[in-house]
């Protein structure tokens, strides 16, 4: 059955792509993007601080929103591109639990792959 004929019948069916989304709603590349503009202008003023040593930030959010975040955060460490890490390797989360993530900066690391696109 087409989403269309889904939706008609009141039934809200399981996205196959992370290019569906339900109607008003955001695809998971839509979320991914959401998680790069916080690492951007939320996360990132604090990364590059040399005189924030040691800050103390709490997103409160759902837990695939929270998976974008950590993967998109996982990546721009991995400089050399190498590590292949996917959102999916931190679903589970609940949405009543917490995660700590500790974020720390090298210099040379910065200029590479912060902000994003730097490199590109």
């Amino acid at each position: 059955m087409a989403m269309d004929e889904h939706y008609k019948r009141g039934v809200c069916p399981a996205l196959q792509s992370r290019l569906e989304k339900f109607p008003g709603g955001e695809s998971l590349n839509d979320l991914a993007e959401r998680a790069e503009e916080v690492i951007d202008h939320i996360l990132g003023p604090y990364i590059w601080d040399e005189t924030c040593e040691k800050a103390h930030i709490v997103i409160v959010s759902h837990g695939i929103f929270l998976a974008e975040l950590i993967a998109a955060l996982v990546k721009r460490q991995n400089t050399q591109r190498t590590l292949k890490v996917q959102p999916r390797d931190f679903r589970g989360m609940r949405n009543t639990a917490w995660t700590k993530v500790r974020v720390t900066a090298q210099v040379s690391n910065l200029t590479q792959s912060w902000p994003r696109g730097a490199d590109n």
